[in-house]
């Protein structure tokens, strides 16, 4: 399913899928080798970005973004360790369109890829639709691309808790740290 997802997207800043298949009962995926680190390991190496880079970043992955979303899918779980680094240059590539799923009644529903009512993701980077009822759409993965970007310049995440429920509680009250403290 990730694949199938991931592969309906063409675009210089999402991991590029060549084929997804299945041989003697077994899923395979055929996609792009990618050589570089993750945001995660960047971060955690070399410390926070300077800001002409965080904004580099930012763009790069709202235009992986984009691209998702004009074919209908929403990647679900925007956060560092699935946004790739690639090469000397470090371009974004988006990795992991394990959670993909389409807005509320696209070709690529969310429920065909999901479990219904489940909680999936990471919660740091989870919008408050992500936890309700709500149907989602674009906006759920930009709420992780703000995350992400906040968490680049502040060196910390926008919200806290100790445990899930913790961190759910203070996304949904909705009042981050002042990214200035």
């Amino acid at each position: 399913k990730e694949g199938r997802s991931a592969a309906a997207i063409e675009h210089p800043h999402v991991l590029a899928i060549h084929a997804v298949g299945e041989q003697d009962g077994l899923p395979f995926i055929v996609m792009q080798l990618l050589q570089g680190r993750t945001l995660a390991e960047k971060r955690a190496a070399d410390g926070p970005p300077p800001i002409g880079e965080v904004l580099r970043i930012g763009r790069e992955i709202a235009e992986g973004l984009a691209a998702a979303h004009a074919r209908g899918l929403l990647h679900r779980d925007i956060k560092p360790d699935n946004i790739f680094l690639e090469g000397p240059a470090e371009s974004i590539r988006i990795i992991d369109f394990g959670l993909a799923g389409g807005r509320s009644g696209s070709e690529h529903d969310s429920a065909r890829l999901t479990v219904d009512g489940a909680v999936v993701g990471t919660p740091a980077y989870m919008p408050t639709e992500r936890i309700g009822e709500e149907s989602l759409d674009a906006t759920s993965d930009l709420f992780g691309l703000g995350v992400v970007l906040y968490e680049l310049m502040a060196g910390r995440l926008p919200f806290e808790g100790h445990t899930i429920v913790s961190m759910l509680a203070s996304i949904a009250r909705g009042t981050p740290i002042p990214l200035a403290s």
